[in-house]
């Protein structure tokens, strides 16, 4: 199932991109990129650069192997709601808890077992200038 759209395109983005990809084009990059695959983990010039921006942007002490990068985050959601709930070893149960589920349509199907999310009414408190702030009790 598909959630709540696309994302927007943006004309300049678009220019930007068709730019990038005819010099892709003309060095052979596209068609490496198109006609060979990458490790379990991603490009590895691109987790090698990312991690170099998050250290020298935002001084973060981080390595290619701690970045994990997916196809959009439907796909990290799913990784990550059944990565921490879903039935143990043990035979107990984690869920996720929403304060209402699902609260994205592009969830409802995120489970690989029924009954992945649990949703609980939460407090919602009123703030001056229109403002709120959700908070749950455990």
């Amino acid at each position: 199932m598909l959630g709540g759209g696309n994302p927007a395109q943006i004309p300049e983005m678009n220019t930007y991109f068709q730019t990038l990809l005819a010099q892709m084009l003309e060095s052979g990059k596209a068609t490496d990129a198109l006609c060979n695959y990458d490790g379990p983990q991603g490009k590895t010039e691109l987790l090698a650069l990312l991690a170099e921006m998050l250290r020298d942007e935002l001084g973060w002490d981080i390595e290619p192997q701690n970045i994990a990068l997916t196809n959009g985050s439907q796909s990290a959601f799913f990784y990550l709601f059944n990565l921490f709930a879903g039935r143990r070893a043990d035979g107990t149960t984690k869920k996720v808890l929403f304060p209402l589920a699902p609260e994205y349509i592009g969830y409802a199907d995120s489970g690989l077992e029924e009954d992945l999310f649990v949703s609980a009414r939460p407090n919602i408190e009123l703030l001056p200038e229109g403002q709120f702030q959700i908070s749950r009790r455990f």
